[in-house]
């Protein structure tokens, strides 16, 4: 009996279903944003010559935990709050990692290709912190409408935004400071003022399509010595309501508990720690 041959169109598609069953990605979008306004900044103590309260040595912590959680396929992007959000033309962060081929790739040599991948954008982060800019200005509003184009360069539905920030919008018309500009939007006090003010920015086309990302803030401490609890509610209040109009979901504020894409894949390789070297963080894993 003669054997029959398949026709070449079906060992195509046998061969672009191996492909793909034969990729492990998570397909996550991660977009990194930092607050370098002035009340961020590290502050000298009023009883000794110690600087205290460096928010940004927390950023780059809590940043170093997410890229090296983050796996295969992950994208990882990122830029700073100030007055010049919407005057960027590239974000200073932006690393993809590379997808996993289990037919292909040799697993120890891809782990270490993941992990130069990790690196470079935990050096990413390092410079946009260590840049000596300050602004001024709080434009919280404004850079979420540079991540909705970050976003939208990204086709996975998997995305998450953390908001390195205090929260206090200070921008324009708007200031939450808790002793505001003559004729500014102050920090809205009730429901009613809440709904008022983000239809307001929605009129004016300024509440971002986030359709679907995990938001993150951390490190949302008040400043002011008046009513911290009460300011803190109120802002946690606000930008709750605020990132629910633009469809997305606040899962942390405040202080950073875990990342939502933690990596479960094999291949994944987490950032040494301070005395361990690549090539060990590469086996041990």
């Amino acid at each position: 009996m003669k054997k029959r041959l398949l026709p070449s169109s079906v060992l195509l598609l046998g061969l672009l279903l191996l492909s793909s069953c034969s990729t492990v990605t998570e397909n996550s979008a991660v977009v990194l944003m930092y607050d370098k306004s002035a009340s961020t900044a590290p502050k000298q103590s009023k009883v000794s010559t110690e600087v205290n309260d460096d928010m940004r040595a927390d950023y780059l912590a809590a940043s170093r935990e997410i890229i090296s959680a983050s796996g295969p396929g992950t994208s990882i992007y990122g830029g700073l709050i100030n007055d010049r959000s919407l005057e960027v033309t590239r974000l200073p962060i932006t690393t993809q990692f590379p997808e996993f081929r289990p037919l292909w790739d040799n697993e120890l040599i891809f782990k270490g290709d993941l992990l130069e991948k990790k690196q470079n954008a935990l050096q990413q982060v390092e410079s946009v912190l260590s840049d000596p800019f300050n602004s001024s200005s709080t434009c919280i509003i404004d850079s979420t409408l540079l991540v909705q184009q970050a976003f939208k360069s990204s086709k996975t539905t998997n995305k998450a935004l953390v908001m390195f920030s205090d929260m206090v919008e200070d921008c324009g018309s708007i200031d939450f400071d808790e002793a505001p500009r003559p004729k500014a939007a102050g920090l809205p006090r009730n429901e009613t003022e809440v709904n008022n003010l983000i239809a307001e920015l929605d009129r004016l086309h300024r509440v971002p399509d986030l359709q679907g990302v995990r938001v993150c803030i951390y490190r949302a401490v008040v400043q002011a010595e008046n009513n911290r609890s009460a300011r803190f509610i109120l802002l946690q209040n606000f930008w709750t309501a605020f990132f629910a109009k633009a469809g997305a979901q606040v899962e942390n504020y405040g202080t950073f508990i875990s990342y939502p894409f933690a990596s479960k894949s094999t291949a994944n390789v987490a950032l040494p720690g301070n005395n361990v070297s690549a090539a060990e963080a590469v086996k041990t894993k």
